[in-house]
C-alpha cells in the first residue's frame, strides 16, 4: 500500500510516454517549446558562454539554477532527455514528502483506517497537483514543487518539534532560485521562523537568499542584460511594470483581476478560506494560527504578482503549499468525521472532489500526448528545416527547438534572447525594427506566426507549415515562412520542396499564405 501512489505515478508516466511516442514517430518531445530554450542555454553554459546564441549574451530563462544544473549533463548522450529524468526523480521525492505530511496530519487520528487514508490521499495528490503533466513540460516546475513541498514539510516539522531542519533552510533557498515566484513560499516561511523564535536561522536563510538573487542580478548586469532575465520582464506584468509606484500598483491590480478569472483560483480560494479560518480561530493554538496565516499570506502574494496557467504549471507550487497545509491542519478532524464511511465510497468521494476542484490538471492528462505532438509537428519541424536544410541565420518567435543543437544565429523576435528586440518590440513600429534587426544580423529567412507582427512589405511569403492534429500548447495552427530578399526566396523555395517531402504524416506545408 505504501508504494501505491508512486506506482500510480509511474504507470501514468508510462502510458503518456507510450502514447506520445506513438504520435511522434518514436520521438519523445516535451509538451512545450520552452524547455529547449533551457537546453540551448545549458549547452552554451557548458561551453563557457551565457546565452542562446554564441555571438551575444542573453537571459531567456526565467530560472536561475535550472540551466546550470542541466549544463552539468551537456556532454551526456541523450542530453535532451535529462530534464525528463530529473523531473521524474523530483516527482518521486515529492510523493515521499506528500506521504510525510499526510502521516503527520493523521498523528492525532486513532482510528483503524490510517493506512487507507494515507494511501488514498497521497495517491489523489498525484493528479491533484499535476505531477505527471509537469514532468512532460521538461521545465523546472517539478523541482520547484519538490522545493515547495519540502518547505511546508519542514515548517510542519518545526510546528511539531520546535526544531529547524537543515533541509528546510535548503528548500527556502532553492525555491526562488528555481522560480522567482517561489518567494511567495520562502518569504512567509522566513516570517514563520522569525515569529517562532528561530531568529538566527531565519536571518542566515534570508541573507543567503538575498545574496544569491542579488549575485545573479549582478551577473546579468555585468553582461549588459539588466537586473532580471528578459523572459521574466516579458512574461510578468508586475516585473515589467517599471519603477514608478503608480505603474507598480496598476500592474498588481491588473494581475489580481486577471488571476480571478482562472479556473484554479476556485480551489486555491477554498484553501485560502480554510487557512484564514484557522488563522482567525481563537480555539486553535498560536502556532496553528501562525502556520495558517503565513501560507495564506503566500497565496495572497501569488494572487497579486503571480500567474496561472500556461499548460497548468505556473500556479502549481502555491497550490501544493496550500493543500498540504490544509491537510495538516484539518486532516485528523476530517479522518474522524469519515470513520463510518465505507472504503469504496470514501475513495470515490475523494476522486470526485479532485476531479471537480482540479479539473484542468485531471483533464490535462488526456492532452499530454497531443501537446507533445504539437511541438513535434511544429517547432521540431522548424528546427529540422533550419538545421538540416537552410543552415543559415533565421528569425523566429518560438525560440526553443530552433535554437537547440543549432550553431547558426537565431534572432528571437519576441525578445527573450534579445534585449534589443524586446525593447524595440514594445515601443516601435514592427516594420521598422524588424527590417533593421534582420538586416543587421544577416537574417534572410523568418518563421513566425504572421498575426504577431506587422510584416514588412518586402518580405516574401513562401508558405505555411500546418499542424496535423488538434492544437493544445502551440499558439497558432500554422507558422508562416518568409524570405527577406530575392536571393533567399529562390534558395528557400528549392529547399522547401525537399523539406515538404520529409514531413511526418498529417503535417502539411502549403504555398498559400491565406488563412
Amino acid at each position: 500500500m505504501a508504494l501505491f501512489p508512486a506506482a500510480l505515478f509511474l504507470l501514468l508516466i508510462g502510458l503518456e510516454t507510450a502514447a506520445a511516442l506513438r504520435l511522434n514517430d518514436g520521438h519523445l518531445t516535451y509538451t512545450l517549446d520552452d524547455p529547449y530554450i533551457h537546453l540551448a542555454l545549458a549547452d552554451n553554459i557548458a561551453r563557457g558562454h551565457y546565452g542562446v546564441n554564441r555571438q551575444e549574451a542573453s537571459a531567456p530563462s526565467s530560472t536561475i539554477v535550472w540551466p546550470p544544473l542541466l549544463a552539468l549533463f551537456a556532454r551526456v548522450r541523450g542530453f535532451e532527455y535529462v530534464p525528463f529524468a530529473i523531473n521524474l526523480a523530483a516527482s518521486l521525492m515529492t510523493i515521499w514528502l506528500y506521504r510525510r505530511v499526510v502521516e503527520r496530519a493523521l498523528d492525532g487520528y486513532e482510528g483503524g483506517r490510517r493506512t487507507l487514508y494515507v494511501t488514498t490521499l497521497v495517491a489523489l495528490l498525484v493528479p491533484a497537483t499535476n505531477l505527471v503533466g509537469l514532468v512532460f513540460t521538461g521545465m523546472e516546475h517539478s523541482l520547484q514543487v519538490t522545493a515547495t513541498a519540502a518547505v511546508i514539510a519542514g515548517m510542519i516539522e518545526e510546528h511539531r518539534a520546535g526544531r529547524v531542519r537543515w533541509w528546510l533552510c535548503a528548500a527556502i533557498l532553492a525555491g526562488p532560485l528555481l522560480r522567482y515566484e517561489n518567494l511567495a513560499v520562502s518569504v512567509p516561511a522566513l516570517v514563520y521562523l522569525m515569529a517562532r523564535g528561530h531568529v538566527v536561522a531565519a536571518a542566515w536563510c534570508g541573507i543567503a537568499l538575498a545574496g544569491a538573487l542579488a549575485g545573479f542580478s549582478s551577473f546579468l548586469w555585468s553582461l549588459g542584460l539588466g537586473l532580471l532575465p528578459t523572459s521574466v520582464l516579458a512574461k510578468s506584468v508586475v516585473a515589467g511594470a517599471g519603477h514608478s509606484i503608480r505603474a507598480m500598483v496598476s500592474s498588481v491590480l491588473r494581475t489580481a483581476l486577471r488571476n480571478l478569472t482562472a479556473w484554479q483560483v476556485v480551489a486555491l480560494g477554498l484553501a485560502f478560506i480554510a487557512l484564514t479560518a484557522v488563522a482567525a480561530s481563537r480555539e486553535r493554538s498560536g502556532k496553528d494560527r501562525l502556520l495558517a496565516g503565513c501560507v495564506a499570506g503566500g497565496i495572497a502574494l501569488h494572487m497579486l504578482a503571480g500567474q496561472f496557467g500556461w499548460y497548468f504549471r505556473y500556479e502549481v507550487y502555491i497550490w501544493v503549499a496550500a493543500v498540504l497545509t490544509v491537510i495538516y491542519l484539518y486532516g485528523a478532524r476530517v479522518a474522524r468525521a469519515l470513520e463510518g464511511m465505507p472504503a469504496g465510497r470514501l475513495v470515490m468521494t475523494g476522486t470526485a472532489i479532485v476531479v471537480v476542484l482540479c479539473f484542468p490538471y485531471v483533464n490535462g492528462l488526456r492532452t499530454i500526448p497531443l501537446a507533445s505532438n504539437n511541438i513535434y509537428q511544429q517547432q521540431y519541424q522548424m528546427h529540422r528545416f533550419a538545421t538540416d536544410y537552410y543552415r543559415a541565420p533565421v528569425a523566429v518567435n518560438d525560440l526553443g527547438w530552433v535554437s537547440f543543437k543549432n550553431d547558426q544565429y537565431v534572432l528571437d523576435l519576441v525578445g527573450l534572447a534579445s534585449v534589443e528586440a524586446f525593447a524595440r518590440r514594445v515601443s516601435e513600429n514592427d516594420r521598422v525594427w524588424l527590417e533593421d534587426l534582420t538586416r543587421r544580423h544577416d537574417v534572410r529567412l523568418a518563421m513566425v506566426y504572421q498575426d504577431w507582427f506587422g510584416i514588412p512589405p518586402r518580405w516574401t511569403c513562401l508558405g505555411r507549415l500546418h499542424l496535423g492534429r488538434q492544437r493544445i500548447t502551440v499558439v497558432e495552427n500554422a507558422v508562416t515562412f518568409y524570405a527577406l530578399d530575392d536571393e533567399a526566396t529562390g534558395r528557400a523555395r528549392e529547399l522547401l520542396d525537399r523539406f515538404r517531402a520529409s514531413l511526418p504524416a498529417g503535417v502539411t506545408f502549403k504555398t498559400s499564405c491565406a488563412g
